[in-house]
């Protein structure tokens, strides 16, 4: 599995999913075969990330990957079968979207997305964890939820009939304002 989190500040940082990761593994030490933290290598030698690194039974069974920033599909397809991620006020994230189109397990805590992937409420840890759980089942329903992902998907599309008729309204009604005509 892996983190994708820019790490540049606690609104997407990879603590979290680490700690989700962790206590999944806790659980079921077969249901993590590895954890590939992305964007994190820069944080190697702070104090506070080797305690946490030092802390888990996953990096002490040498299943923790630290690395640089990669292309998501690339990754993906070479290196992890699973995304566990966290976001503080950032619901809307793209590199969600592309875990769903991909079909692949997202475990997360995005309020927009509540009904699709795997969700977790806020920082609920345990919550994580047991969703992390749940999609080792997620080979069994791959085509219900590859299914669901891209017809939530098409409704995002500018193409999508809905978009597309209140984007016509709104530069209608910009340029009735414009030339100073009621709509």
């Amino acid at each position: 599995m892996a983190v994708f989190e820019p790490n540049i500040s606690v609104v997407k940082c990879c603590v979290i999913p680490m700690l989700i990761a962790e206590a999944a593994f806790r659980a079921e030490p077969d249901a993590v075969k590895s954890l590939h933290v992305l964007n994190s290598v820069q944080m190697q030698d702070h104090p506070s990330f080797s305690f946490l690194l030092g802390s888990m039974d996953l990096n002490r069974q040498e299943r923790v990957r630290l690395d640089g920033r990669h292309d998501f599909a690339g990754f993906m397809s070479q290196h992890a079968d699973a995304v566990v991620a966290h976001q503080w006020q950032n619901d809307q994230n793209i590199l969600y979207l592309d875990a769903l189109y991909g079909g692949y397990p997202l475990i997360h805590n995005s309020p927009w997305l509540e009904r699709y992937g795997y969700y977790y409420p806020d920082s609920d840890i345990e919550a994580g964890a047991a969703q992390l759980l749940r999609a080792r089942s997620h080979d069994a329903h791959h085509k219900y939820y590859l299914q669901r992902s891209r017809s939530f998907l098409a409704s995002l599309s500018p193409h999508a009939p809905p978009n597309a008729s209140a984007y016509a309204r709104l530069l209608l009604a910009l340029t009735a304002r414009k030339a100073g005509v009621a709509v």
